[in-house]
């Protein structure tokens, strides 16, 4: 829906970011239409915001071989699942600018790589309902990436334990009874506006027992929640 001089404006910085990042100004292009796809024709009423959010998606895929799609795709997935709001332009790209900087973060001090953190953000939207917040969804992913999940395992991994976490009054009254006998206080496991690491500190209690692990959040979720 982009014409005229827009259209100029827009292959001018294609043709930056081809200089800037090597590939062409049709590679670039073809980012800025996935962007526009992902989030919205609104962002293309800022040439400005859409520039800087390709060349995001440029410096983030310098972290991926070179992977500008996967890299976008990345972004964009993040954007999505954690409800960034779209409709001013240039503050959209700040968040996408300070994703792209907590993902090549943890995908450097952490054990899972940038696709695989996308893959996993795909299923673990609770964690944005559950208050926990983008860097703390992507450490815990890391957490998990350590212990050998990664993807979209982990992904459903963490969405499983958010949702068993948010919900004490759906446990069987065995969990129940085996969560009172360790002193959890599940009040405060399920209160969002407590931050994540202390709902987690609470549940410490029961870290090394698969039992009562099994019997919170079901036997395929005991890794996960160790």
């Amino acid at each position: 829906g982009i014409t005229g001089d827009d259209l100029d404006k827009l292959g001018g910085k294609a043709r930056n970011l081809a200089k800037e990042f090597g590939g062409t100004a049709t590679d670039n292009l073809a980012t800025f239409q996935t962007i526009l796809s992902r989030l919205g024709p609104q962002i293309g009423e800022s040439d400005e915001a859409l520039a800087k959010m390709g060349s995001y998606a440029n410096t983030l895929a310098k972290t991926m071989g070179g992977d500008v799609v996967g890299a976008t795709d990345a972004l964009t997935t993040s954007m999505l699942q954690f409800k960034v709001d779209l409709q001013n332009p240039i503050a959209a790209a700040g968040e996408m600018e300070r994703m792209m900087n907590v993902m090549a973060a943890g995908a450097k001090e952490g054990a899972a790589e940038v696709p695989q953190i996308a893959q996993a953000l795909v299923q673990a939207g609770a964690a944005k309902l559950s208050n926990v917040s983008f860097e703390e969804t992507n450490a815990a992913l890391q957490a998990l990436a350590q212990s050998g999940k990664y993807g979209a395992e982990a992904g459903v991994g963490l969405r499983n334990v958010l949702i068993k976490m948010n919900a004490p009054s759906a446990l069987s009254k065995e969990a129940t009874n085996m969560l009172a006998a360790y002193g959890v206080n599940m009040q405060k496991v399920s209160d969002t506006t407590v931050p994540f690491a202390e709902r987690l500190k609470e549940l410490q209690k029961i870290g090394q027992n698969t039992d009562a692990l099994a019997a919170v959040f079901g036997a395929e979720n005991i890794q996960a929640a160790q």
